[in-house]
């Protein structure tokens, strides 16, 4: 019999080159044979938001319309399981239906759940941890507090690389410098560390160091090329075109992973990752990556690979390797997850 699934996504983004992570779950169910829907709620984001700030008792009544049609669409299909990822705007009142309909409802959330911050999460989403028949995060730390307050069956599930979306048009370490436009790069959003990390990086690096970030609300950066958000086929050329390609976690992923933790060895990039002892079990420290623990370090290991393009190179083919030997790809968490809940 044909395993079935239904992904239920927050919202259908970036519809142009299929990107966002309900994407890169809905190709791996597929290629592993699923036969799996993809649903999304019809959420004004910008009313949603300001209902939460303003009008709080209007936003549960808009959020109650906005669970008919994915009540609809699940009571209405046969399959059993439904996968949320994220579930920023699910009502713990509609797992609970769901269960009682006979769903299995299984999450992945790929922020923090207990930080209460517009975009990150709400006081429904911690309320519905407990209400789920399994729950996957990202980060050990996360799993150990969750399951400290639900008995609910919590999984460590890492984030993934998704290759259909990031396969490089060769091997793509065996790159030469002279092809490569910049010495240094960064794609991620601007945050004030981020912003003051890069800042300082950049005195002590020089103007020689040709450096370039991609990315959204970057603002009085120093000596940086400045380019917007990079998808797809970009982004693969972003890291491509750069010798040294930097991981600068966000708060919430201090010492653990995040989506760039895979995407970078995968595509064939030299990763140095700011440190993480999580990460550092994915990919050895100074073999098949390298890792910074404060500006200094991270300067003086530029400086290093910049000038030693040979080990620079063997470190990426090493971690792009290791995607692979190591199973972090989409497909592999695909196997972990229905090995969880079967």
């Amino acid at each position: 019999m044909k395993k079935e699934v239904v992904i239920v996504s927050d919202s259908i983004r970036n519809k142009v080159n299929y990107t966002a992570l309900e994407y890169s779950y809905l190709r791996a169910f597929s290629q592993k044979d699923f036969n799996c829907d993809l649903i999304s709620f019809n959420i004004n984001p910008y009313l949603h938001f300001a209902l939460s700030k303003f009008y709080p008792q209007q936003l549960n009544y808009y959020l109650g319309l906005k669970q008919k049609p994915i009540l609809n669409y699940l009571k209405n299909t046969d399959k059993k399981y439904v996968f949320v990822i994220k579930g920023y705007f699910l009502l713990p009142e509609t797992i609970e239906e769901l269960k009682s309909l006979g769903k299995f409802v299984f999450c992945f959330y790929p922020d923090d759940p207990f930080r209460i911050l517009p975009g990150t999460s709400t006081q429904f989403v911690k309320e519905s941890i407990v209400c789920y028949n399994a729950y996957f995060i990202w980060s050990t730390a996360l799993v150990k507090r969750i399951k400290e307050m639900s008995s609910n069956n919590v999984y460590y599930l890492p984030f993934a690389a998704d290759y259909v979306l990031l396969n490089p048009p060769d091997y793509s370490p065996n790159i030469n410098n002279a092809d490569m436009a910049w010495d240094v790069s960064f794609v991620g959003n601007a945050d004030k560390e981020r912003t003051d990390f890069l800042n300082i990086l950049t005195s002590k690096l020089g103007s020689d160091c040709k450096k370039i970030i991609y990315g959204a609300w970057w603002k009085k950066m120093n000596d940086y090329v400045i380019k917007k958000n990079v998808h797809g086929n970009d982004f693969i050329n972003a890291i491509l075109s750069s010798k040294i390609n930097l991981n600068i976690l966000r708060v919430q992923n201090k010492n653990s992973n995040n989506m760039r933790t895979f995407e970078i060895p995968t595509i064939g990039g030299f990763m140095l990752h700011e440190y993480s002892e999580e990460a550092m079990e994915f990919f050895v420290p100074g073999v098949e990556a390298d890792y910074f623990k404060d500006v200094e370090e991270c300067a003086d290991k530029i400086k290093f690979y910049l000038k030693n393009e040979t080990i620079r190179q063997k470190i990426a083919r090493a971690g792009h390797e290791k995607i692979f030997s190591a199973k972090h790809i989409y497909t592999d968490r695909v196997e972990e997850i229905w090995q969880k809940i079967i």
